[in-house]
Protein backbone atom coordinates (compact mmCIF):
# COMPACT_ATOMS: atom_id res chain seq x y z
CA UNK A 1 0.00 0.00 0.00
CA UNK A 2 3.01 2.53 0.50
CA UNK A 3 4.84 1.48 -2.34
CA UNK A 4 1.51 2.46 -4.49
CA UNK A 5 1.26 5.68 -2.52
CA UNK A 6 4.52 7.03 -2.87
CA UNK A 7 4.62 5.66 -6.67
CA UNK A 8 1.42 8.25 -6.49
CA UNK A 9 3.36 11.56 -5.05
CA UNK A 10 6.31 10.79 -6.93
CA UNK A 11 4.20 10.15 -10.52
CA UNK A 12 2.22 13.58 -10.04
CA UNK A 13 5.89 15.64 -8.41
CA UNK A 14 7.25 14.48 -12.07
CA UNK A 15 4.32 15.57 -13.80
CA UNK A 16 3.81 19.27 -12.26
CA UNK A 17 8.16 19.69 -12.57
CA UNK A 18 7.97 18.73 -16.16
CA UNK A 19 4.90 21.34 -16.46
CA UNK A 20 2.36 19.20 -16.82
CA UNK A 21 -0.31 18.84 -14.69
CA UNK A 22 -3.04 16.41 -14.07
CA UNK A 23 -6.30 16.41 -15.41
CA UNK A 24 -8.77 18.44 -14.13
CA UNK A 25 -11.70 16.76 -12.05
CA UNK A 26 -15.16 16.64 -13.72
CA UNK A 27 -15.99 18.82 -10.55
CA UNK A 28 -13.29 21.31 -11.11
CA UNK A 29 -14.51 21.43 -15.11
CA UNK A 30 -18.18 21.74 -13.64
CA UNK A 31 -17.23 24.55 -11.66
CA UNK A 32 -15.34 26.12 -14.50
CA UNK A 33 -18.05 25.60 -17.21
CA UNK A 34 -20.35 27.38 -14.41
CA UNK A 35 -18.67 30.26 -13.97
CA UNK A 36 -17.98 31.34 -17.55
CA UNK A 37 -21.73 30.27 -18.55
CA UNK A 38 -22.35 32.98 -16.04
CA UNK A 39 -20.13 35.33 -17.35
CA UNK A 40 -22.07 34.44 -20.82
CA UNK A 41 -25.42 35.60 -19.43
CA UNK A 42 -24.20 38.89 -17.80
CA UNK A 43 -23.20 39.69 -21.47
CA UNK A 44 -26.63 38.62 -22.50
CA UNK A 45 -28.13 40.57 -19.46
CA UNK A 46 -26.43 44.16 -21.04
CA UNK A 47 -27.06 43.23 -24.81
CA UNK A 48 -30.91 42.75 -23.63
CA UNK A 49 -30.28 46.57 -22.08
CA UNK A 50 -28.47 48.09 -25.08
CA UNK A 51 -31.58 46.46 -26.88
CA UNK A 52 -33.92 49.03 -25.33
CA UNK A 53 -32.32 51.46 -27.06
CA UNK A 54 -32.92 50.17 -30.03
CA UNK A 55 -34.30 52.62 -32.93
CA UNK A 56 -37.54 51.83 -34.28
CA UNK A 57 -35.30 52.92 -37.94
CA UNK A 58 -31.76 52.64 -39.11
CA UNK A 59 -32.31 56.04 -39.95
CA UNK A 60 -32.51 57.60 -36.72
CA UNK A 61 -29.85 59.61 -35.19
CA UNK A 62 -30.11 57.30 -32.39
CA UNK A 63 -29.04 54.53 -34.87
CA UNK A 64 -25.30 54.63 -34.85
CA UNK A 65 -25.41 54.98 -31.37
CA UNK A 66 -27.47 51.80 -30.75
CA UNK A 67 -24.78 49.65 -33.21
CA UNK A 68 -21.62 51.32 -31.17
CA UNK A 69 -23.00 49.88 -27.88
CA UNK A 70 -23.93 46.30 -29.18
CA UNK A 71 -20.51 45.74 -31.45
CA UNK A 72 -18.19 45.63 -28.29
CA UNK A 73 -20.87 43.23 -26.35
CA UNK A 74 -21.34 41.07 -29.80
CA UNK A 75 -17.70 40.96 -29.87
CA UNK A 76 -17.17 39.69 -26.24
CA UNK A 77 -20.17 37.34 -26.71
CA UNK A 78 -18.56 35.83 -29.29
CA UNK A 79 -15.06 35.73 -27.56
CA UNK A 80 -16.12 34.08 -24.43
CA UNK A 81 -18.76 31.60 -26.28
CA UNK A 82 -15.48 30.40 -28.65
CA UNK A 83 -13.45 29.97 -25.79
CA UNK A 84 -16.06 28.20 -23.42
CA UNK A 85 -16.70 25.60 -27.05
CA UNK A 86 -13.32 24.79 -26.96
CA UNK A 87 -13.03 23.68 -23.48
CA UNK A 88 -16.09 21.64 -23.92
CA UNK A 89 -15.11 20.32 -26.95
CA UNK A 90 -11.80 19.31 -25.28
CA UNK A 91 -13.74 17.65 -22.01
CA UNK A 92 -16.41 15.63 -24.62
CA UNK A 93 -19.51 18.34 -22.73
CA UNK A 94 -22.52 17.75 -24.17
CA UNK A 95 -22.88 21.96 -24.05
CA UNK A 96 -20.05 22.18 -27.39
CA UNK A 97 -22.85 22.31 -29.93
CA UNK A 98 -24.76 24.81 -27.97
CA UNK A 99 -21.58 26.95 -27.86
CA UNK A 100 -20.92 26.64 -31.22
CA UNK A 101 -24.30 27.97 -32.08
CA UNK A 102 -23.96 30.83 -29.71
CA UNK A 103 -20.67 31.77 -30.84
CA UNK A 104 -22.52 31.95 -34.40
CA UNK A 105 -25.25 33.67 -33.27
CA UNK A 106 -22.78 36.20 -31.51
CA UNK A 107 -20.78 36.39 -34.98
CA UNK A 108 -24.28 37.21 -36.94
CA UNK A 109 -24.86 40.01 -34.47
CA UNK A 110 -21.47 41.95 -34.68
CA UNK A 111 -21.78 41.70 -38.69
CA UNK A 112 -25.53 43.30 -38.37
CA UNK A 113 -24.05 46.00 -36.07
CA UNK A 114 -21.30 46.37 -38.36
CA UNK A 115 -23.58 46.73 -41.77
CA UNK A 116 -26.28 48.82 -39.24
CA UNK A 117 -28.75 46.31 -40.12
CA UNK A 118 -31.52 46.67 -37.96
CA UNK A 119 -33.55 43.93 -39.12
CA UNK A 120 -30.40 41.39 -39.19
CA UNK A 121 -29.55 42.84 -35.55
CA UNK A 122 -32.94 41.92 -34.47
CA UNK A 123 -32.69 38.10 -36.09
CA UNK A 124 -29.20 37.97 -34.20
CA UNK A 125 -30.31 38.66 -30.92
CA UNK A 126 -33.32 36.79 -31.28
CA UNK A 127 -30.69 33.63 -32.07
CA UNK A 128 -28.12 34.55 -29.43
CA UNK A 129 -31.00 34.74 -26.96
CA UNK A 130 -32.54 31.09 -28.03
CA UNK A 131 -28.78 29.48 -28.13
CA UNK A 132 -28.15 30.77 -24.67
CA UNK A 133 -31.40 28.85 -23.32
CA UNK A 134 -29.48 25.29 -24.85
CA UNK A 135 -26.61 26.89 -23.39
CA UNK A 136 -27.86 26.72 -19.82
CA UNK A 137 -29.63 23.76 -20.37
CA UNK A 138 -26.49 21.46 -21.38
CA UNK A 139 -24.53 23.10 -18.46
CA UNK A 140 -23.13 20.54 -16.12
CA UNK A 141 -24.63 20.93 -12.80
CA UNK A 142 -22.67 21.72 -9.87
CA UNK A 143 -23.55 18.84 -6.64
CA UNK A 144 -23.32 20.11 -3.75
CA UNK A 145 -23.33 23.35 -1.51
Amino acid sequence: MHRILARAVIGVSLLLLLGCTPPPSSQAVARLMSDEVHRLSAVEARLAAAAANEPRRATEPSAGAYFSAILPIAQEGWRLATQLQETSTEHSLATAPALDHLARAYASLEGAARAADLLDSRRARQEVASAMVAVQATTPRLSGA
